[in-house]
C-alpha cells in the first residue's frame, strides 16, 4: 500500500511540476517575442519575476512532492 501512494505521488509531482514548467517555459517565449527587441532586459526582468512567483511555486510543491514519494518508496 505504501508503494502504491509512493507511487500516485510522485507521479502526481511530476504533472503539476511538468505543467507548470512548460507553462512558464511558454510565458517567458511569448514575451522574449513580444517585447519587440533584443536590447529590452527590463521586460525580460519582469517577465522572469513574475514567472518565478506565478510558476515557481507550483513547480517547487511538485519538486516536493515527487521527492517525498521517491523517499517513501525506498523506506518501503
Amino acid at each position: 500500500m505504501r508503494n502504491l501512494f509512493a507511487g500516485i505521488l510522485m507521479a502526481l509531482g511530476l504533472l503539476i511540476c511538468g505543467t507548470s514548467g512548460l507553462c512558464t517555459l511558454w510565458f517567458l517565449t511569448i514575451s522574449v517575442i513580444g517585447s519587440g527587441s533584443a536590447g529590452n532586459l527590463f521586460q525580460f526582468g519582469m517577465a522572469l519575476g513574475m514567472a518565478a512567483v506565478v510558476g515557481g511555486i507550483p513547480f517547487a510543491i511538485g519538486l516536493f512532492m515527487y521527492f517525498l514519494g521517491k523517499s517513501a518508496n525506498r523506506a518501503g
